[in-house]
């Protein structure tokens, strides 16, 4: 510096022409990394006059300039380096505020220009630079303003001023990398409270109709971002979520649907769940959207309930069953997705004890939280049981209006909710019926029994709903354990399934009627089970059941019929105990009962033939005879 050196780095910067950045850089660099150890006079005298040639260079740099330096930023970090020089530089000088608030500026002013003209690389350095004047005015939050001029509030205000964030959110959004960038430019405009709604509307809409990666990392961003933002931040996210709801294809809208699952998934108080669980709520009630997008969303929504980890994980299921009922007990086109939607949330709970309502079984039965005990506070609360039946009659009272006047309707074709045909309506009633009773381990009562035979297998509109009666009451009559009460068992096959016309008797019908049969006698000791085997030992023949079961071999069709002979054969050639004794007897008894039927056919046969009446009624019983 004695012998000239210092002046001439003076005149090497005040000869600009041959300057480039990295030899800017190289030049002034070294004396930034030792500033302490530069007199005062020699900063006055030879650096402060470079330090106001070298904004005025860079300034100079054309767009494909600055391109080229800073596809080589990564590098050396010229640019940058430079100006960090200078500061370092300028800090050593009293009342030299302005200058470094000029340079701080200035550094500003050149990474927007790089944000604006840069390719990816170039672009991807000036976000480096953005985050490290992040990180640096947020590793000091408490720093005097005499200080440093760049404060916090002063950075939020130059990225909003210079629309960074509109400028950031043109491309480059399928890079994960550049996201992560992004990432944190708006956490710090977060904490600054300085992200407008209008923000969160240009980040949205940034991903709207895109790649399917630039969906991806947006709803990433969002998802974790989300967790920070204020109430209204989070209200107007979703709001923009429903807005993009109504006009997305089946493929965003699967996206959105997972976005927003995914922001409930670790919400351990509850506030976030609860706004999803409301949403999704929402969303699937849309009109206008398809049923099995719907049907996404109440599975998103239940998948919430169960993995929760919220505290009131069980309260929020509680709110959205009492939401359900509401919702079955006055949206008629919401009965189907209502039904669904409570069965399983009941079915999150554990299962119960294993025993009928006659109480409580040992340990997790005596919980308040298992699935009996749930059931049972619907059944107790809300009348489930009786809801659902006097809803299923209703509804075929209104479908039978219907067909009375339109009698070509199709079942399978008839969506009297838009969504779900007759089909399904009756099915998921007769369903939650089921699973009620089963899971809820308690009687069907004489009075719904009835209600559910009379609407669907009486006064069937339909062969679809008889058929759905007929298999639903099979399956309540499993031979261990059945779900009708036993004391009205007897009374209900009696008064109901013996006045059944057997000629409309179908496979499920002769089914239904078996179960009855053999259960009903099971209890009056008329049948007994043989040990070790699956088959049943007659005990006494005067069979409750039996003359409706000779009725159904001779006036159902042929293979109901056969079946019906088959059934008979089985119950009536192993004898019990009782019958044993007196074999030969039982023989006697049964062969002149059926030679008895066959004399009376044969009589409709002589008295037919002598009047001269032919055709199909003598066939008629001509076919009666030969099954007998």
């Amino acid at each position: 510096g004695n012998m000239d050196g210092f002046q001439t780095l003076l005149e090497r910067f005040q000869n600009k022409s041959t300057l480039t950045i990295p030899l800017i850089f190289a030049l002034i660099r070294p004396f930034g990394q030792v500033h302490e150890y530069l007199t005062l006079p020699t900063i006055l005298k030879y650096f402060m006059p470079i330090l106001e040639i070298i904004p005025e260079i860079l300034d100079n740099l054309t767009d494909d300039e600055l391109k080229r330096e800073a596809k080589n930023e990564s590098k050396n970090d010229a640019i940058a380096g430079v100006i960090k020089s200078c500061k370092l530089l300028a800090a050593c000088v009293p009342h030299q505020e302005e200058t470094v608030k000029q340079l701080e500026i200035f550094r500003l002013k050149i990474i927007l220009r790089l944000l604006q003209i840069s390719s990816f690389n170039g672009k991807m350095n000036a976000l480096n630079e953005v985050n490290k004047v992040i990180a640096g005015v947020a590793y000091y939050p408490h720093r005097h303003p005499e200080e440093e001029w760049l404060t916090p509030d002063r950075m939020a205000k130059w990225i909003k001023d210079n629309n960074v964030l509109e400028i950031l959110l043109r491309d480059s959004l399928h890079q994960p990398q550049y996201v992560e960038k992004l990432e944190k430019i708006l956490r710090f405009l977060i904490k600054e409270k300085c992200l407008s709604l209008g923000d969160l509307d240009a980040v949205w809409a940034a991903q709207s109709g895109k790649h399917d990666a630039i969906v991806k990392n947006v709803h990433e961003l969002l998802a974790k971002l989300a967790w920070d933002f204020s109430p209204v931040q989070l209200d107007h996210l979703f709001v923009c979520f429903q807005a993009s709801w109504s006009s997305a294809n089946r493929k965003q809208t699967e996206k959105l649907l997972e976005l927003i699952r995914r922001l409930a998934e670790d919400d351990k108080d509850g506030v976030m769940a609860d706004k999803v669980l409301n949403l999704f709520w929402s969303l699937a009630h849309s009109d206008d959207v398809m049923t099995d997008i719907m049907e996404q969303a109440l599975a998103s929504h239940l998948k919430i309930l169960d993995y929760s980890c919220s505290q009131e994980r069980d309260k929020q299921k509680t709110i959205w069953l009492q939401t359900c009922i509401d919702e079955f007990k006055s949206n008629p086109k919401w009965v189907v997705p209502a039904l669904r939607q409570i069965k399983d949330i009941v079915c999150l709970y554990e299962p119960g004890g294993s025993s009928h309502a006659g109480g409580p079984t040992p340990g997790r039965a005596n919980s308040a939280n298992n699935r009996q005990s749930i059931i049972a506070i619907l059944i107790k609360s809300h009348s489930l049981i009786t809801l659902v039946t006097n809803n299923l009659c209703a509804y075929m009272s209104q479908v039978r209006d219907l067909v009375r006047e339109n009698p070509d309707i199709n079942p399978e074709q008839y969506y009297p909710d838009g969504r779900y045909n007759h089909v399904t309506q009756v099915q998921e009633r007769l369903s939650i019926l089921r699973f009620l009773i089963k899971d809820g381990q308690v009687w069907l009562c004489e009075t719904q029994a009835r209600q559910i035979w009379t609407a669907l297998a009486q006064e069937a509109i339909f062969h679809c709903d008889r058929e759905a009666c007929f298999k639903w009451f099979s399956k309540l009559m499993t031979d261990s354990d059945p779900d009708l009460d036993p004391k009205m068992m007897k009374d209900f096959f009696e008064k109901h399934i013996l006045h059944f016309e057997p000629a409309q008797l179908t496979e499920s019908g002769l089914k239904c009627f078996e179960k009855f049969f053999k259960s009903v006698n099971i209890v009056e000791g008329k049948l007994l089970h043989k040990v070790k085997k699956r088959s049943l030992l007659l005990n006494n023949a005067d069979l409750t059941g039996s003359e409706y079961l000779w009725r159904v071999i001779t006036n159902a069709g042929e293979d109901i019929a056969f079946r019906a002979i088959e059934l008979l054969k089985e119950v009536s050639t192993h004898l019990g105990p009782q019958l044993q004794s007196s074999l030969t007897q039982y023989h006697k008894t049964f062969i002149g009962e059926c030679l008895d039927r066959l004399r009376a056919h044969y009589d409709t046969i002589g008295v037919l033939t002598k009047q001269n009446i032919g055709g199909v009624g003598i066939f008629e019983v001509f076919e009666k005879f030969v099954r007998l």
